[in-house]
């Protein structure tokens, strides 16, 4: 994530906002410079579409709204890989994998463990990608017809 889209986080956070709730484009302060209505900064342009494509928030017509998952990377929260599994959704899943391998690997993995969690986490951040992309290595079993033959 860049500075830039921290700073914007970090907006929300600063004035209590939380899930669900939105705040007006001028209220950013000097996190967002806006001329004749348009982002002045490439860069803020840029985190801005990256915060909304990622859904940490949800640009609506005169405001942005945190989502959920902008407020856990606002407030510095992560959902639990066990709440993950257990609310049914494989993205959420990926995720919180993901946030807990990198999370180990920065607090000082064991050598001799960090090139399995490393490998680990690409792993789990192309399957992120292939999601996104709707190209998921996971397809339904009540889409595929049963086929005896390839047991």
């Amino acid at each position: 994530m860049t500075p830039e889209a921290e700073r914007v986080l970090e907006v929300f956070w600063s004035r209590g906002i939380r899930a669900g709730e939105w705040l007006h484009p001028d209220d950013f302060g000097d996190a967002i410079v806006w001329d004749r209505g348009f982002v002045r900064d490439e860069p803020v342009r840029q985190a801005l579409r990256f915060l909304c494509d990622e859904g940490y928030m949800i640009e609506r017509p005169d405001a942005f709204e945190l989502t959920a998952s902008g407020e856990r990377e606002a407030y510095g929260t992560t959902e639990s890989v066990l709440s993950a599994a257990r609310s049914g959704d494989y993205r959420v899943l990926l995720v919180a994998l993901r946030d807990r391998l990198a999370t180990t690997i920065d607090d000082g993995a064991l050598p001799s463990d960090l090139a399995a969690l490393t490998r680990l986490l690409f792993d789990v951040c192309r399957e992120l990608e292939r999601l996104d992309a709707g190209d998921s290595l996971v397809v339904s079993a009540a889409s595929q017809a049963w086929d005896p033959s390839i047991v």
